[in-house]
């Protein structure tokens, strides 16, 4: 395609988008330290430098620039960092039977990660809870209400908090250590 379309050719920058989704799979699938994890890396960089070569040669060495992006990181396995791998489905019901009434067929969660929940705001209040009621529901949660059933949690803190906080989105304006905070 780059040889095709003539990148390069003329005064008109050209951008080329290119997705390097192997890893992104494997770190989901298995993790950071797996033999999977260290495979990919070696054949995506083998890949990468072949595309550098290709680019050089076609549209011309100091011609084009490169930049990088990831869209996330990718976690330990549990084994190697003594953590447990939280299941998002259970969270998703703890949340669910905590706050959703379910008598509407409205629905409260509209997505859960391991690091977010997207909520309809709107049923929360319907429902009679804020999303501060939420927070601290979820800095509540155990290591054993949430482990993700391929393992378990970690041998004497069942009973340990998961996360260290939880709070609304709303209020990320109003943190001094960002910029739009500072700016009002």
């Amino acid at each position: 395609m780059i040889e095709r379309e003539g990148f390069g050719e003329d005064d008109v920058p050209d951008l080329l988008s290119v997705n390097y989704k192997a890893i992104d799979t494997i770190g989901h699938l298995f993790s950071a330290d797996g033999v999977e994890m260290s495979d990919a890396i070696r054949y995506q960089d083998a890949a990468l430098r072949e595309l550098v070569s290709f680019l050089n040669r076609v549209v011309g060495k100091g011609r084009w620039v490169m930049a990088l992006t990831a869209d996330h990181g990718t976690q330990r396995d549990p084994a190697v960092s003594g953590a447990f791998m939280i299941d998002v489905n259970k969270i998703d019901s703890l949340v669910q039977k905590g706050f959703d009434d379910d008598d509407d067929g409205v629905p409260l969660i509209e997505k859960v990660r391991a690091t977010e929940i997207w909520l309809n705001t709107e049923e929360l209040a319907d429902n009679g809870f804020a999303l501060d009621d939420v927070s601290q529901f979820i800095v509540r949660m155990t290591q054993q209400q949430t482990f993700k059933n391929r393992n378990t949690p970690v041998p004497g803190h069942e009973d340990d908090a998961v996360f260290s906080a939880a709070f609304p989105s709303s209020m990320l304006s109003r943190l001094p250590c960002l910029p739009e905070a500072r700016a009002t």
